[in-house]
């Protein structure tokens, strides 16, 4: 229940700066980068 309203007003916060820009704050331009590789989680570096 925590975690679902702290998911809540993070979303709340994202759709209102959004709508105040103009514009998306997370784009595929300023997204982190991350890989799967047999179920494991790879960062930008490649390491697993």
């Amino acid at each position: 229940m925590i975690a679902r309203k702290g998911g809540n007003i993070a979303n709340e916060t994202k759709n209102n700066i959004e709508e105040e820009l103009g514009m998306p704050i997370v784009s595929k331009n300023n997204n982190l980068n991350y890989k799967y590789k047999d179920d494991n989680l790879l960062n930008n570096t490649g390491k697993e």
